[in-house]
């Protein structure tokens, strides 16, 4: 038989304010199964939450730091081509090459005395033709999946590179040691050495590593999808804190009843109960601490394009840090505090089942009407020019002192416009379900039950979809904004490859550029010829060349005849021969018998007079040599030697797009014929200026994704209270015949209705907060609703799989045996 717990007496209640608190923490832990599960429960919901902010509040931190680390590796910059051979100086060669789209970070490094510096990282220099490793790059050259790099890089692996080296954990880093490195046009007759890496010049000479330079600002588009991306994720999660500490509310109330019998006034019960809450807040801010460090922790074997962080580096800041962990506490007293004045706890009872009191709607109307205004004002100046985002002299932004778009005033109002219309739609979702509610009648029975659940409780419901539907709302404003630029971007991507020559749809190409190196290109074609992942291959001298007074430029190709009838259809050919292509309506396109002079050379250089007659070429559809604009086709008796001497020597590789790891196969092929080249594919040039925005969206898309989790995960919890605080209404219900179908329906019921409720403002919400931001933005507003349907829609099926969960524990408490009670 349980001990019957007796309640205090009214000296122990008549205690100051703290104590009354303390009494109120104590029962929350002794006072019995259900109080200590209610706790953990709490605990958990708030812990997750706490978890999501300490985050947030690291990404100051992790950004400082790893600019810091990123500075420190600084090397080839600081070289110069005057700097003369010591003791203290070393030939380093960038080596940078990529693997399956993965950054992998090389150097070729050769020490030139016993002062030479050390690497970061790097504890002593790796002998020649050894190779010191990151760790992720270890893990990888020894894996099946890093076969074909191993390939590229078969030097023995002797050492690490440490974490000084490193600017992540995941970093992928190579030094391999060298004596036979030498600088460009340097005559040195130590290169000739074992063989360690490239036999080529081309090194840079320098005596130190590491540098300082100033942070360097977001783009305003980035920085306005951050912010908006940081706001939409942080919002739905303080609104489920501070749901997570009413968990357990009506079993708490009855308690409270009881201690109105014992003595205890108004004032003391609802200081009392705050205190229950205080207990499971501060138990879930431990746990929110212990989930940071324990995510942190793990955090280190995760890379998000390409970028990984450091353990240590998820440093919260202090002020941030202390914020949180203050107002988590403080919220779940005022949250107690505030959900106590309505209920009318009495010595025999509560009045808590008589119809409520109706809402009052001016205040819940006064926050999304303020962040409504907020966000007006912010938008109303707003526009877009050159240099991003800016604002109109004279508009009413300006004329509130916002200035900037990127001021920190523009931003924190921003920021407050967006929050306040978010929470507006949390607080007015419990009137607008107690205005729908009151209206229902008829239906089933599990309808009913639902329907009269909802008017008693319906504030209960409301705050367990509010983070749902907030969330909802925020993404839909973000996947908008995301549309919009992702539109702007696709449209400059698609001006770039166009430009580049890439739109009809040929094979991609990789070049091989070889500065000042004119006459050797087909020696380094014919090398490559035949090479993995390849279809073809070509080898050509560029040059371009102005036509002096007149200002106009030519771009020249100089090969032999079978070069040039790759890229053009010539009637005829020898050497000597000169062409034209693409001179159609170009009317810069060079004339005949015009003298053209190089454009990096010395002007008083000698010229090259073009014939006196330039036959035309058809292009070729073909992947080489592609772009917009006429093209001088030269063969190289065509062309005086002193400009050949000028050119850079290139090599074009097509690649074979039927092979899934063609990149990596010709990447291999130019590594084993010419060490330390790196081949560029031409398909990635359009593409890297939008790779920032393509790592802040998938960045912020996987956030968005992560928070509903959290926030489905959390109510689950929620649910799983209410069942047990409903235990014995559901065990009478079962006891007079009520089905498992009816009683099942009916909690579907309840989670449906408050869903639907609010997932239609929110999509209105989210639609047209999405609209503003692209007006921010200055980009044309275009809401993809198939994309608002679909975030809805997979929010509801969240919540309803959630609900399904619940099923078994609804069942197994709805059994008569749980009316027993002691």
């Amino acid at each position: 038989m349980t001990r019957r717990r007796t309640p205090p007496d009214a000296g122990t209640l008549r205690r100051p304010a703290l104590g009354q608190l303390a009494m109120g923490a104590r029962l929350a832990v002794t006072g019995g199964r259900d109080s200590v599960l209610r706790t953990v429960l709490t605990a958990l919901g708030v812990g997750l939450g706490v978890a999501v902010l300490l985050s947030a509040s690291a990404i100051p931190a992790m950004k400082h730091h790893r600019d810091d680390r990123i500075h420190a590796l600084v090397d080839t910059m600081h070289g110069r081509d005057d700097m003369p051979r010591s003791a203290a100086t070393l030939l380093l060669l960038d080596a940078d090459t990529e693997y399956r789209d993965t950054v992998v970070r090389g150097r070729y490094v050769r020490p030139e005395g016993p002062e030479a510096p050390l690497p970061p990282g790097l504890g002593r220099f790796p002998e020649p033709g050894r190779m010191f490793v990151s760790p992720a790059l270890r893990d990888l050259l020894g894996s099946p999946e890093g076969a074909l790099l191993r390939e590229r890089l078969p030097a023995p692996i002797t050492g690490e590179v440490g974490e000084a080296g490193l600017t992540g954990p995941r970093d992928l880093t190579f030094w391999i040691g060298s004596d036979t490195l030498t600088v460009k046009g340097a005559a040195d007759p130590s290169a000739a050495g074992t063989g360690g890496g490239p036999a080529r010049d081309g090194a840079t000479r320098l005596d130190t590593f590491g540098d300082r330079y100033p942070p360097r600002d977001l783009e305003p588009l980035l920085l306005l999808l951050s912010v908006v991306g940081i706001a939409v994720l942080l919002t739905p999660v303080a609104l489920f804190v501070a749901a997570a500490t009413r968990f357990g509310g009506e079993a708490r109330d009855r308690r409270l009843a009881a201690l109105r019998l014992a003595g205890a006034d108004r004032a003391m019960t609802a200081r009392i109960a705050a205190g229950e809450s205080l207990a499971g807040a501060v138990l879930g801010l431990a746990l929110g601490w212990l989930f940071f460090l324990l995510g942190r922790q793990l955090g280190e074997h995760v890379a998000v394009n390409g970028v990984s962080v450091f353990a240590r580096d998820v440093d919260p800041q202090p002020l941030l840090a202390v914020l949180v962990t203050a107002a988590v506490p403080v919220l779940a007293v005022g949250v107690a505090l505030v959900a106590m004045r309505p209920v009318a706890v009495e010595p025999l009872g509560l009045v808590r089942a008589a119809r409520p009191v109706r809402r009052r709607m001016w205040w819940r109307l006064a926050v999304p009407a303020a962040g409504a205004a907020l966000l007006a004002v912010v938008a109303a100046g707003a526009t877009r020019n050159a240099g991003g985002l800016a604002v109109e002299a004279g508009s009413l932004t300006a004329a509130v002192g916002l200035g900037a778009y990127t001021d920190p005033l523009a931003l924190t109002a921003l920021v407050a416009g967006l929050v306040l219309l978010l929470i507006g739609l949390a607080v007015l979702l419990p009137a607008l379900l107690d205005l729908v509610t009151g209206r229902l009648a008829g239906g089933p029975p599990s309808w009913q039950l639902a329907v009269r659940r909802l008017r008693l409780s319906g504030g209960s419901a409301a705050r367990g979809t509010a983070a749902v539907v907030v969330a909802v709302a925020g993404a839909i404003a973000l996947q908008s904004l995301f549309s919009g630029v992702a539109a702007d971007e696709a449209a400059r991507v698609d001006r770039s490859a166009a430009e580049l020559g890439l739109s009809g749809g040929v094979s991609p190409t990789a070049r091989l550029t070889f500065f000042r190196e004119g006459g050797r290109s087909a020696e380094y074609a014919g090398r490559l010829r035949g090479a993995a992942g390849t279809t073809a291959v070509i080898g050509y001298d560029d040059l371009f060349l102005t036509a002096g007074a007149s200002g106009g430029r030519a771009r020249v190709m100089v090969g032999d005849c079978a070069a040039l009838s790759t890229v053009a259809v010539l009637a005829s050919c020898a050497d000597g021969s000169v062409f034209l292509r693409g001179a159609e309506g170009d009317e810069a396109a060079p004339r005949p018998g015009t003298t053209l002079a190089p454009v990096y050379a010395d002007p008083a250089a000698p010229g090259w007079r073009l014939p006196a007659e330039l036959p035309a070429a058809p292009a070729r559809d073909t992947p080489f040599v592609r772009g917009p604009g006429a093209l001088l086709l030269a063969t190289p008796g065509a062309v005086p030697p002193q400009l050949l001497a000028a050119a850079d020597g290139v090599v074009e590789l097509a690649v074979d797009p039927a092979l899934p790891d063609a990149r990596d196969l010709v990447r291999n092929a130019v590594a084993d014929v010419l060490p330390g080249a790196r081949p560029a594919f031409a398909d990635r040039w359009a593409d890297r200026p939008d790779r920032a925005f393509r790592s802040v969206a998938r960045v912020l898309t996987a956030a968005v994704t992560i928070t509903l989790l959290i926030v489905a995960a959390s109510m689950l919890v929620g649910l799983q209270e209410q069942l047990r605080e409903r235990r014995r209404v559901l065990a009478a219900l079962s006891a007079f015949g009520t089905g498992r179908r009816t009683l099942g329906g009916s909690v579907l019921w309840q989670s449906a209705v408050p869903l639907l409720l609010g997932l239609v403002p929110a999509a209105a919400v989210g639609a047209g907060l999405g609209g503003v931001l692209l007006r921010i933005a200055g980009l044309p507003v275009r809401i993809v609703w198939t994309g608002v349907l679909g975030m809805a829609g997979t929010a509801a099926a969240a919540v309803l799989g959630v609900t399904v969960l619940t099923l078994p524990v609804l069942f197994r408490t709805a059994r008569p045996d749980g009316l027993r009670f002691e």
